[in-house]
């Protein structure tokens, strides 16, 4: 009788069909994981945007309740002193008064985020997400 050779060898990895079926594998993960990741990270920098937005219309609301008057604040990435609220990261706001002085409109925008936000204050408050700049008059 002829000896196996076979078995006298021992298994000493994995074959490169393995190794492929397992690199196939992974990539299908990845393919199906990053795009939800990337939308959740969308997601995120929109409720940061529309967070910062009733931050700054709530700290306006206060303003006007004391001094009588909105105040206006001009493009800004840092902390806006307004009560001192600080920004989320990326995001960058302005407070548009309108011509006398009765109402506001506050754009945030980040640079993750899907696009600007809108928060005017004599159409209810935060806009609907077609409405992506301050009306000409408000």
């Amino acid at each position: 009788m002829i000896p196996d050779r076979r078995d006298d060898r021992l298994d000493e990895g994995f074959t490169l069909v393995e190794l492929l079926v397992v690199v196939v594998v992974l990539a299908v993960l990845a393919a199906v994981a990053v795009p939800v990741t990337l939308e959740h990270r969308r997601k995120a920098a929109d409720a940061g945007v529309k967070t910062d937005l009733r931050a700054l219309a709530e700290a306006q609301e206060t303003h006007y309740t004391d001094h009588e008057t909105y105040l206006a604040v001009p493009v800004s990435s840092a902390p806006v002193v307004i009560d001192r609220i600080d920004l989320s990261p990326g995001n960058t706001v302005s407070v548009t008064l309108n011509a006398h002085g009765t109402a506001y409109c506050v754009t945030g925008t980040n640079l993750r985020a899907s696009h600007p936000w809108v928060y005017l204050s004599s159409a209810g408050g935060q806009q609907p997400a077609s409405v992506t700049s301050c009306p000409a008059s408000f």
